[in-house]
């Protein structure tokens, strides 16, 4: 058996550095955990209010490109054009139904 396959501490500082080490890691393992567990919230928190999104063909985006000559350069771009219906009078009456 070689001796260069075994780890030993050669000395306490040594030791101490790598304790700090893994303690860092299940810190940042903790945050990251808390962290991702938010995002799952609020995800949710999301999902909730959208529930009852319209999700009608009255709702509409729509892209274009856009092409015109500034002076001597060549302007392009994409035009993007929102329809929104005004739709509460439905949700209101969505409200008063029974179920």
């Amino acid at each position: 058996m070689s001796n260069d396959t075994k780890s030993y501490y050669t000395s306490v500082s040594q030791l101490a550095s790598d304790r700090d080490t893994y303690r860092r890691y299940r810190d940042l393992s903790i945050a990251g955990s808390v962290a991702l567990y938010a995002i799952s919230i609020l995800d949710a928190y999301v999902d909730a209010h959208l529930r009852t999104f319209d999700l009608s063909p009255d709702l509409s985006v729509t892209a274009k490109p856009l092409f015109y000559k500034n002076n001597a350069t060549f302007v392009t771009g994409v035009s993007l054009n929102f329809n929104f219906k005004n739709n509460r009078s439905q949700y209101n009456q969505l409200l008063k139904k029974d179920f």
